[in-house]
This record gives C-alpha cells, sequence and structure tokens, in this order.
C-alpha cells in the first residue's frame, strides 16, 4: 500500500480568536476511508499468503514426482543391468512411496493462522481515523495547513505500520516454509540412509558371488554409487 485512501469529512475545530477567546466552526478536513483501506489491507494479505501457498505447493509437488520418477528409473536399470538374485527392487519401490505419502504432508502451507493475525493487526491499522490537534493556538489562516500537514503525517504512519505488517507475515510464511522444508529433509534423510544401508549390504553380497574380473565389481559399485547419489540429488534441490 502506497497511498491511503480518503475522504472528505466536516469536523469540529478550535482555533484561537481574532482578538480574544477562541472559535469553533465546522471544517471541511481529509479522512481515513477507513472501510476501502481494510479491504486493502485484507486483499494484500490474502494475495501474499495464497500466492506462497500456491507456489509452494506447485515448485514442492513439482520437485518431488520429477526426483521420484527419476529414483524408481535408477533401481529399475541397477535391477536391469546387475541381474543380483540379492538385489529385492520391491523393498526400494515400497521405501520410495512411503517416502512420497510422507512428502506429500509437507506440500501444503498451514498458514491460516498467519492469514487470520494479519488480517487482524491490518483492521487495527485500518481503524485508525484521523483526529487533528493542536489548532488552538493557530490563527484561522493557518488553520487548514496545519491541518493538512498532520493528515500527511498520519497517514506517512499508516503506510509505515502496514510496512512492518508486511515485512511480519513475509518472516512468519518464512518460518512455515523452513519448518516443512526440514520435515521434507528430514523424511529424504532417512529413505537415503536405508538406501545406502540395504544397498551397499546388497552389493557386497552380489560381488562376493562374482567370480569374474574386476571390472565387472567395479560396475556393480558404480551402480550402488549411482542410487545413493540419486538420493543426494532430491535432498540437494530441497535443500
Amino acid at each position: 500500500i502506497k497511498t491511503i485512501p480518503t475522504e472528505e469529512t466536516k469536523e469540529s475545530i478550535t482555533y484561537k480568536g481574532w482578538l480574544w477567546g477562541h472559535n469553533t466552526e465546522d471544517m471541511t478536513i481529509g479522512q481515513v476511508n477507513t472501510h476501502a483501506l481494510y479491504e486493502q489491507i485484507e486483499t494484500a494479505v490474502d494475495t501474499y499468503a495464497r500466492s506462497w501457498h500456491d507456489e509452494w505447493k506447485k515448485l514442492f509437488g513439482n520437485v518431488r514426482e520429477e526426483m521420484i520418477e527419476k529414483l524408481s528409473e535408477t533401481i529399475t536399470n541397477f535391477e536391469k543391468e546387475v541381474k543380483s538374485p540379492s538385489f529385492k527392487d520391491a523393498y526400494y519401490r515400497k521405501l520410495i512411496n512411503r517416502a512420497l505419502e510422507d512428502l506429500r504432508n509437507n506440500d501444503y502451507l498451514a498458514i491460516g493462522d498467519v492469514i487470520t493475525e494479519y488480517k487482524r493487526q491490518g483492521y487495527d491499522i485500518a481503524n485508525q481515523k484521523f483526529y487533528p490537534s493542536g489548532t488552538e493556538d493557530l490563527q484561522e489562516e493557518n488553520v487548514q495547513k496545519h491541518i493538512k500537514n498532520c493528515f500527511e503525517e498520519h497517514n506517512k504512519n499508516i503506510v509505515l505500520q502496514f510496512r512492518i505488517l508486511a515485512n511480519g507475515i513475509k518472516a512468519d510464511i518464512k518460518n512455515e516454509i523452513s519448518k516443512n522444508l526440514g520435515e521434507a529433509l528430514k523424511i529424504i534423510g532417512e529413505m537415503k540412509d536405508s538406501f545406502a544401508k540395504k544397498l551397499t549390504k546388497e552389493g557386497e553380497e552380489h560381488l562376493n558371488s562374482l567370480e569374474k574380473d574386476m571390472g565387472d565389481k567395479t560396475a556393480v559399485l558404480e551402480k550402488v554409487e549411482n542410487i545413493i547419489a540419486c538420493v543426494t540429488e532430491l535432498e540437494n534441490l530441497y535443500k
């Protein structure tokens, strides 16, 4: 919000009399249009929060599906090329599916409370009406200029408060994203550890059964490392 919606209203203003005492009369002054301002703030909060939610879901989901597909393909290729009786791809596919389901829970940003809180703050900001003061010691010809200056300062303060609100919602949504990301990385890390542990064991068993040259053994080890590297790539992408 760069400008504050305003409207004209009449207020009783007291100012210094020409010779003595004070005079009071109704004057037309600027006033904050609180309804229009709150609608602007509410829309800004909704738009920012929802756009983050939708973009996170899209980004998170796309990366997840892309890497799970790549991981499944790597497992299939490993199975075809190694042809080891000790290798059971069902274990890995089950692990992939479980991790996929667990990760699915992290594509939703739980920001409903954040939206509600910042709308409440926005309501408080929007309802700060302008009340002119400091006119009692001014002559009539100086009153309008004084009121105008005070009104401008009042509106600048509202803009400043909105910027503080905007920084706050950015920080809170960032915290929620970090929380989701941390949970996702934990799931991926656990999957990576399980893959590495079991693949290493199966790779060693298969190597022990080989009676061919060292080239075959090297090829098997490379395939094992390829799968582990694929999970690491998934982990790094989310980071």
